[in-house]
Formats: structure tokens, C-alpha cells, sequence
């Protein structure tokens, strides 16, 4: 087990390495440590009492809040939990939290197989699946966290359990939809497997910004009559669309097992009574699922600096509209991004995930040059702030909760949670979330 202190040589080098975005929070942990074995972990937890140290947990970094940095505390790096074993017969896998999704998913669709993993190809399972897990083909086939079957932890006392429906129920409900406020650390997921969709796609249509209303109204009232197979967002950027103009993008995905199917599913596209408006409409375009990865990547890179916020909301286009044009004008350059998605609330099993609703809203904004800080830092949370009025709550993936505090499950899950904790960490040696410091 690699143990680093502040202050010794190749510290502050092993904390960055473990964050995604650049602009990393003022605070600093006391203690690194990188487990390679389960004994690793237990003895970990064992330091971090011993020296009276609280714990964060890290598996791929990709917090935007980096939530895992705190000041004083121990943080474990799961890094080295990154293995994947798949039983096809099963349609079963096991995976470790620092295993990267889009690996995973990779190595899946060459046996016929398939699993909701996040959309980014470098975010590791641990996070993703802990806070829900809003992956590709959600909307058909669920959250990823609903595909969870079985965990196994290492809990605050170093006891190595196993948590399902049946094992350790309270422990297997609080880890889906807990986050990074999970009180144990997950070294192992039990997952559920999906046959591949036979064909994936896309059908994009670009328009300029001067048709910001005419499109957002058309998404709104089209959006109930997108058929569940189909992953339906519209993103406004100020760079990066024709000739690297301001610009609305308007994306359908499809996956589906029949070539009709997915046609006649994006038929809502190619009817659409503003395509006429658009700058650039494709025809429905075969892809990979490397493809897809390749592409969605573009527009995050590990060089820059990012803030984000986010909400559901069911208020209607009339009520969101008057602040777009706000919002865009303060937008950071390049691949900064407004990103609006429809969604479809299901029935969803007993587990602490409990928000979402009609409209999901995110604001994604990303620049390289430190000096830049102060002009953009807060630009996601205060224009997220206008729009607190029309929120019905957050999705922790999009979390800024070191900065705005919100709802990211119901009152009544919260306080489950909290009761859950207070059994199987009662020395709160796990850090919750920002907004619980």
C-alpha cells in the first residue's frame, strides 16, 4: 500500500493526478493512500482512525466539484481497483470502481453484450454508479445504479461485507443514489447485463442562435411523443458549431435491435417543422459505440478548467426561455455549453435516488487560463441561482454542492440516509457530501 504525506516529495504530483478538471479547490488532504489489495483498504481505514483523520474516496476523478479533495482528511485513491470480469452465460459482470465505463462497455459489445455506462468514456464506475448513473440508453433500460445487483465494502469498522437485496439491505438501498456521501467504500460491483442494441445512430440538426425559441418550443412540445429508445438533447454553445459559430445543436441517439425500428423512432426528426430553419440536417448516421465515445469526448479534455450546476424542473419553455439569453452572454468560450435534455420519470425500485423529473437543465462552462478564475468560475452557479425558483431539485453527477446547496433526493430519503449512517458510521469517519462539511 503506497502511503503519501503532505509535504513529502511527489505528494502535491499524486493529488492532481487524481482530478479530472484543473481548477482544483484550496484545500489540501493530510494523507494519500493508494490501496492495491482489500487488506490495503481495511488498513487504510484503520490509519485514518489511528491519526483521527476523516475519509474521502476516489475512483476516476471526474467530480467536477472534486469532491474527494478535502482539507485535513485521508483520501483513498481506488485507482488500482480497476478490473472487470464478464460471465456471458450469466449476463452478469463484476467490476471494480476505478474500472473506466467506456472500457467496460467496450469489451461488452464484442461478446453481444451492453451496459448503461456514462457517456464520458473515461468515467470510472465507482461515482457513476453510487450517484444513479445517467448512461447510455437510460431512458429504455434504466439508471445504470437500477443494474446494480450486488456490492461488496469495506465498512467504517474494516468489515468486509457484501450488500444486495438480501444481504445487508439497508447498505445495498443507500448505495444506489448516495454519491460520494456513500458511508463504506465500495471495492466491487455485482452487475446486470443487457443484450447489444443491433444498431445505433444519430440524426443531428444545427440552426443558428437567432433560432433559439422556435427550437427550444419545438423540443418542449415534441418531447413527450420522443419514443424511450431515443436520447433527445439540445446544447447551445458559442463556439464550435459551423464555421466555429455561437450555435444550437439538436441530437437524437437511437439504439435499437431492428434498422426500421430506429428509422421510424427518429421519424419525429426528419418531420420536424423547423428543420427547414437548420443550418446542417444529417440523415440518420450508423455509429459505433467508439464513435459515440470518440465524439461526446470532444467536448471535455482534461486541459482545461470547469464549472457546473444543473437541475430538474417540469416548468414549460415559457418560463425558461427569458433567461437563456442571459446565460449564454456570460458564457465561458470554446466548449462551454447550455445543455437542456427531455426525460422521462419511470417507476424506479426502492434505493436513495429520488430526483428527477421532466426537463433536465445543465450548464457546462470551461476554460484553460488560470486568470480567467475569477471571470468565470462562478458563472454556472449564479446563473443556475435565477433558475433556482423553477428547480425541483439536482442530479449529483452535474453536483456543485461546494458552492450552491440542493435537493438531490427527497426529504424522505435524506433523512433515511442519514438514520442508515448514523448505524454503519457512527463516528462519521466518511465525509457526506460539500454541503454536510
Amino acid at each position: 500500500m503506497k502511503i503519501l504525506r503532505r509535504n513529502e516529495d511527489g505528494f502535491i504530483t499524486a493529488l492532481l493526478e487524481t482530478v479530472f478538471n484543473k481548477k482544483v479547490p484550496p484545500y489540501t488532504p493530510d494523507v494519500i493512500v493508494c490501496p492495491r489489495t482489500v487488506k490495503d483498504i481495511v488498513d487504510a481505514i484503520g490509519l485514518a482512525k489511528q491519526e483521527n483523520l476523516r475519509i474521502s474516496i476516489r475512483s476516476g476523478g471526474h467530480s467536477w466539484s472534486i469532491n474527494h479533495i478535502r482539507d485535513g482528511g485521508l483520501l483513498i485513491n481506488m485507482a488500482s481497483f480497476n478490473t472487470y470480469k464478464i460471465d456471458h452465460h450469466a449476463m452478469t459482470a463484476k467490476a471494480g470502481p476505478g474500472c473506466q465505463g467506456g472500457t467496460l462497455l467496450k469489451a461488452l459489445v464484442k461478446l453481444g453484450l451492453f451496459f448503461p455506462a456514462g457517456h464520458c468514456e473515461g468515467v470510472c464506475l465507482g461515482g457513476y454508479l453510487l450517484q444513479g448513473g445517467f448512461g447510455w440508453h437510460g431512458q429504455e433500460i434504466g439508471l445504470a445504479c437500477e443494474s446494480v445487483i450486488g456490492l461488496d465494502i469495506v465498512t467504517a469498522d474494516g468489515e468486509i461485507v457484501h450488500a444486495s437485496d438480501k444481504e445487508n439491505p439497508e447498505l445495498y438501498w443507500a448505495a444506489r443514489g448516495a454519491g460520494s456521501g456513500f458511508f463504506g467504500i465500495v471495492f466491487q460491483f455485482h452487475l446486470r447485463l443487457f443484450p447489444k442494441p443491433k444498431h445505433t445512430g444519430v440524426m443531428l440538426q444545427i440552426f443558428s442562435l437567432d433560432a433559439l425559441d422556435d427550437v427550444m418550443r419545438w423540443g418542449y412540445e415534441i418531447s413527450e411523443e420522443v419514443p424511450t429508445n431515443i436520447e433527445f438533447q439540445i446544447q447551445i454553445t458559442k463556439e464550435g458549431m459551423i464555421n466555429r459559430k455561437p450555435g444550437i445543436l439538436v441530437a437524437a441517439t437511437v439504439m435499437s435491435d431492428q434498422l426500421a425500428d430506429a428509422r421510424n423512432s427518429l421519424s419525429f426528426m426528419s418531420k420536424s417543422p423547423i428543420k427547414r430553419a437548420a443550418r446542417l440536417a444529417t440523415p440518420y448516421i450508423p455509429l459505433t459505440i467508439g464513435m459515440l465515445y470518440r465524439i461526446f469526448s470532444m467536448q471535455f479534455s482534461e486541459d482545461r478548467r470547469w464549472c457546473v450546476d444543473n437541475m430538474w424542473t417540469n416548468a414549460p419553455a415559457e418560463q425558461i426561455l427569458p433567461f437563456l439569453p442571459k446565460i449564454f452572454e456570460s458564457m465561458p468560450p470554446k466548449t462551454s455549453h447550455i445543455f437542456w435534455m427531455r426525460w422521462i420519470p419511470r417507476p424506479r425500485p426502492n434505493m436513495a435516488f429520488s430526483k428527477e423529473d421532466k426537463y433536465y437543465l445543465a450548464l457546462t462552462g470551461s476554460w484553460k487560463d488560470i486568470k480567467d478564475d475569477e471571470k468565470y468560475a462562478d458563472w454556472a452557479t449564479n446563473s443556475m441561482r435565477m433558475l433556482e425558483h423553477l428547480s425541483t431539485g439536482i442530479q449529483l453527477s452535474d453536483e456543485n454542492l461546494n458552492q450552491r446547496v440542493a435537493a438531490f433526493a427527497s426529504e424522505e430519503n435524506m433523512k433515511r440516509l442519514d438514520d442508515i449512517r448514523s448505524k454503519w458510521d457512527p463516528e462519521q469517519i466518511f465525509y457526506p457530501w460539500h454541503n454536510r462539511l
